[in-house]
């Protein structure tokens, strides 16, 4: 029996258009991904892998984007980008899909500052999962839900290998930029 691959993608700004090459790679040679999990900028390439995205199509949207537009700046006591820019155009890219509703198993990774833990959205829409694991903290606003302020994922777990392996996978691959 094969094993099962997963992928850990990790945080890293702007860096994270990187993933969309990994993501890329490992398509052309047929390696399968069974289950995916990211954290900050990885979140947005893991919901997309895990929609069956295509990427060569979601690169030359990103590329063609507008970043100032994209991170629209508001000023607000704890965070002077606001995001929603960003949340529509991954809510555009990934079909509004909700996590559970994804082609290949996926985990989005935030962090709660109230508890000081990891929050590892399995479930609800994805775009918003990404909204709050990319909120890099004094940078963009934090997202309150449920009596959590969540905040980029990376404050924790920069990059999610562990989650993959929690969710079954016989081998990781991790891509920590």
């Amino acid at each position: 029996m094969a094993p099962k691959i997963g992928v850990a993608l990790g945080g890293g700004g702007i860096r994270g258009f990187a993933h969309l090459g990994v993501l890329k790679v490992l398509k052309k040679h047929g390696i399968p991904i069974h289950m995916v999990a990211g954290s900050s900028a990885g979140s947005i390439a893991a919901s997309l892998a895990a929609v069956g995205a295509d990427l060569d199509i979601v690169e030359q949207v990103l590329l063609s984007l507008n970043l100032k537009k994209l991170m629209n700046v508001s000023l607000h006591r704890t965070g002077f980008v606001d995001g929603n820019n960003l949340v529509e155009t991954v809510r555009l890219l990934t079909k509004n899909k909700n996590i559970e509703d994804a082609d290949i198993d996926l985990r989005i990774i935030a962090t709660d500052l109230i508890k000081r833990e990891t929050v590892e959205f399995d479930r609800g829409n994805i775009a918003e999962a990404v909204r709050a694991s990319v909120a890099i903290p004094g940078i963009f606003t934090p997202i309150k839900k449920d009596g959590k302020i969540l905040v980029d994922g990376c404050v924790l777990n920069h990059c999610p290998g562990d989650v993959v392996k929690n969710m079954g996978a016989d081998l990781v691959l991790a891509v920590d930029l």
